[in-house]
């Protein structure tokens, strides 16, 4: 048993009619008691992804009620406006843009763009919320590949996004193009917090799997 190694042999031969009480079971037991302690994380990655769950639910709730309440969030301003991110709800456009109204501002309020994303939220809410009761084995097993390829993907979207921003000349002209729609400070700061979420989850499950293994080791 891996945590065993801890034990120095030395105090077999000194422990006395100690060692006669404790057996060796009990000696590793200790052992991993107090290593489990240490690689244990603070909360479990259950909980943390039940919350994630959560909060993809709330966003879908305001996806289909009050769209304006995320892309004028403090949390996204702020983070827009620090990184140089266009934003979802552009102010400052000139009239000459030739962007219409209607168009660069499809989460001013309720839409089909913003009901279709909905859906789409609250169905990637629900299936994670019950992937996080699997049974351990498949659990670990499931959410250990999961979690690393969706940091994969929103660390390469949040890169592209912040080293493709486009000027807000560029944006107002209307030669931004189709990825134009993807490039704001909505889009960016939910990556951003989905990355954050997605680490400590990837951590968790990480130091998870290591106390299994030196349960069974």
């Amino acid at each position: 048993m891996r945590c065993a190694a801890y034990y120095p042999t030395e105090i077999s031969s000194k422990a006395g009619p100690l060692s006669k009480v404790i057996t060796d079971k009990e000696r590793q037991y200790y052992f991993l008691q107090q290593s489990l302690y240490t690689t244990m994380p603070l909360l479990s990655s259950a909980i943390l992804l039940r919350t994630v769950s959560l909060y993809h639910l709330t966003l879908a709730f305001y996806l289909l009620t009050s769209p304006s309440i995320i892309s004028t969030h403090p949390l996204v301003s702020i983070l827009g406006a620090s990184l140089n991110i266009p934003p979802a709800i552009p102010t400052h456009y000139s009239a000459s843009s030739s962007l219409s109204l209607s168009s660069s501002s499809a989460l001013s309020s309720p839409n089909a763009a913003t009901g279709l994303l909905a859906i789409v939220f609250a169905y990637w809410s629900l299936t994670d919320f019950t992937a996080a009761g699997l049974r351990d084995e498949v659990y670990h097993e499931f959410w250990g590949a999961q979690t690393p390829m969706r940091m994969v993907f929103l660390f390469i979207l949040e890169a592209w996004m912040y080293l493709t921003k486009p000027d807000y000349t560029a944006v107002t002209r209307g030669k931004g193009g189709v990825a134009e729609w993807i490039r704001n400070d909505v889009v960016f700061s939910w990556g951003f917090i989905e990355l954050v979420w997605m680490f400590w989850v990837c951590s968790s499950v990480q130091m998870e799997i290591d106390g299994k293994l030196m349960c069974v080791g």
